[in-house]
């Protein structure tokens, strides 16, 4: 649920974003949703999981871009 919610707050244009606005946006969404937030080092594990199976490009901690692959892996197009 939580990779879903990380592709999901990634652009679709693959404007990168940042580590700290992917995490804050996930974190507010898990928080809004009554499940508290994400610590960051659970965070990171996912992120670099995400990057295993090339759902995401971590090009810099300021550069996090979905793939189109992610983007239809995790139903977000």
């Amino acid at each position: 649920m939580i990779k879903r919610w990380i592709m999901e707050t990634l652009p679709l244009d693959q404007v990168g974003k940042s580590f700290q606005q992917v995490h804050s946006d996930v974190s507010c969404t898990s928080t809004d949703l009554g499940r508290g937030s994400i610590a960051e080092e659970k965070f990171l594990s996912l992120l670099l999981e995400l990057k295993e199976e090339q759902a995401l490009v971590i090009i810099c901690e300021n550069d996090i871009r979905g793939t189109n692959h992610g983007f239809i892996k995790y139903k977000c197009k």
